[in-house]
């Protein structure tokens, strides 16, 4: 009689226990549902980070809501709509006092102008950048198709070779007192004479300096040329030259331990952008007081420029703002957002670095308590680029989904000296399987995955090559191969965009769809209407549906 009630107390008990593992999986499977269909969050507008301010203070920017990029004017009426149409118009400028800007069709950054004029004089061929002066008087192009610069007349239709080998345009100053233009380009400095384009003078900063220490963000005020190098440093420092001295000697302005860029200066006061582990911080440095002040605290200012009344814009962002425009007030040191206003997140974003040997990296969860869905290991976009706190919409709704993600500025990041930046792959690898192992000891009851985008992802294939144990599924976002043939061991997710400018699209397509006949692993997902990144809503929602049903199935 006992042995038989504890038959019946058993099967009591194993009954319980499967109605709780059925529950359990029921409820897991509901959350995966949850955090693979719920609703993108969206800013309601945001802008590229180029702008540009006209002579009557005029702010021309590109935005967009849940259309398309068009162009926008900011001024004391507030903001208008200047240039819309069906595809998406970037980098406002002027041409012959006209506000234009450039096409994008479908994210193929072939660009093409909205002047009709500029178009027909550059023969139609696409544009890669374009700056202009003078109320667009002149036009300096550099064209797709060659490696060119060329000055353009707008007034008598005319095109002008100034240049014929041009790697990397950076920036272009017009400098009104010495009729010139100032090229920067291939970590050089070119004076361009206006009247006469074939005077030309190379400013040689020092003889120790090589052709591979970069020289950036000139800026001219009067006589005095700054800008910011490594030359000399590991780290970016803000040197001065003066125009009219022949020998064109350079003295140290400004340096610290981080790196800075974007000098301007203005009234004693030296501006510029330093980078703070991985935050882009605008400050400002009296000469003469030696007072430094931190104008921002957290996020990215990508770009800024001095304005009427005392005033800044610069465009800005973090994790709970998308690229917006900030008016900040130098007198009351009040800021205004003009274009845009956080997200109510419930998220948190910090700095770590476990051990002295290992990258910084920042982590970014949900602050709700809600079940946690995995870890996701981010490989940020570019090799030689860097992982900052900024607004990225599938990164920020991934945590808000319950994923925790860890984005390590491995070595090769750029923002962490000269030495860090010239790191090799071996040694990114190194430091990606050592947060291997420390999210495996910090996580042990979460799920692994990984992530990657752009040129990240060839570091990502090559870690899962060489050691892709307890990773349970990876995805890659508009990724640059690693192999020609790639053949995963673990569920992988392929994203790519039809008319990427940077990955192949027919090849990658063709090498991924030989590839997943014999490799179920593989699955392959792309956008016709989209380039190297995600510009489109719909697209954003779809894309985070799939990379959440993909690690979901893997759950």
């Amino acid at each position: 009689m006992k042995k038989k009630g504890l038959i019946i107390i058993s099967v009591i008990i194993a009954a319980l226990v499967s109605i709780g593992v059925y529950l359990y999986v029921k409820r897991e499977k509901c959350n995966c549902g949850v955090a693979r269909y719920e609703k993108p969050i969206q800013p309601s507008f945001e802008i590229e980070p180029r702008f540009l301010i006209s002579n009557s203070n005029d702010i021309f920017y590109s935005g967009h809501g849940s259309g398309n990029y068009s162009l926008y004017t900011y001024n004391d009426s507030g903001r208008s709509l200047s240039i819309s149409g069906n595809s998406d118009i970037f980098f406002p400028f002027l041409i012959e006092n006209k506000l234009c800007g450039l096409l994008d069709h479908n994210g193929n950054e072939e660009f093409t102008s909205t002047s009709e004029k500029l178009n027909k004089i550059l023969d139609h061929k696409s544009i890669k950048t374009v700056f202009s002066f003078k109320n667009g008087n002149l036009i300096f192009v550099k064209l797709n198709s060659d490696k060119k610069l060329y000055l353009v007349y707008p007034d008598v239709n005319v095109k002008k070779v100034v240049l014929d080998n041009i790697g990397l345009l950076e920036n272009m100053l017009y400098i009104e007192g010495h009729n010139s233009v100032l090229v920067s380009y291939d970590n050089k400095l070119l004076l361009i004479n206006i009247k006469n384009p074939e005077r030309q003078s190379l400013i040689l900063i020092n003889k120790s300096d090589s052709q591979d220490d970069s020289k950036l963000n000139p800026f001219i005020i009067g006589d005095d040329l700054y800008f910011a190098s490594n030359s000399n440093s590991e780290f970016y420092e803000i040197y001065k030259i003066n125009l009219q001295d022949p020998a064109h000697k350079k003295s140290l302005v400004y340096k610290t331990q981080n790196d800075v860029r974007l000098p301007k200066f203005k009234n004693n006061n030296l501006y510029f952008i330093e980078i703070v582990n991985g935050e882009y911080l605008l400050k400002r440095y009296n000469l003469k007081t030696k007072t430094l002040t931190s104008i921002t605290a957290h996020g990215v200012v990508y770009f800024y420029e001095f304005y009427k009344n005392s005033s800044i814009v610069y465009s800005f962002s973090d994790y709970m703002t998308g690229k917006c425009l900030i008016l900040y007030n130098e007198t009351k040191s009040s800021e205004q957002n003009l274009t845009g206003r956080p997200l109510p997140l419930f998220l948190t974003i910090k700095a770590v670095k476990p051990q002295p040997d290992m990258s910084p990296a920042y982590v970014l969860k949900t602050s709700l308590k809600r079940q946690m869905r995995g870890v996701i290991l981010f490989f940020h976009p570019g090799l030689h680029s860097d992982y900052s706190p900024r607004w990225e919409s599938v990164l920020v709704n991934l945590a808000n989904r319950g994923y925790i993600l860890i984005a390590p500025n491995y070595p090769m990041s750029c923002g962490f000296g000269k030495t860090f930046y010239n790191e090799n792959m071996e040694n990114s690898l190194k430091d990606i399987f050592k947060w291997k192992t420390y999210i495996q000891l910090k996580y042990p009851t979460l799920k692994l995955y990984y992530l990657s985008s752009s040129s990240g992802n060839i570091l990502m294939e090559k870690a899962l090559s060489e050691n892709d144990k307890n990773v349970s599924a990876s995805a890659s976002l508009f990724g640059v191969p690693a192999f020609d043939n790639p053949d995963p061991t673990i569920p992988s997710l392929y994203i790519l965009g039809k008319n990427d400018p940077v990955v192949n699209f027919p090849s990658r397509f063709d090498s991924l769809n030989v590839a997943r006949k014999n490799n179920d692993n593989i699955s392959l997902h792309f956008y016709s209407d989209e380039g190297h990144w995600l510009r489109k809503e719909k697209n954003v929602e779809n894309c985070i549906a799939a990379i959440t049903g993909k690690f979901c199935e893997n759950n």
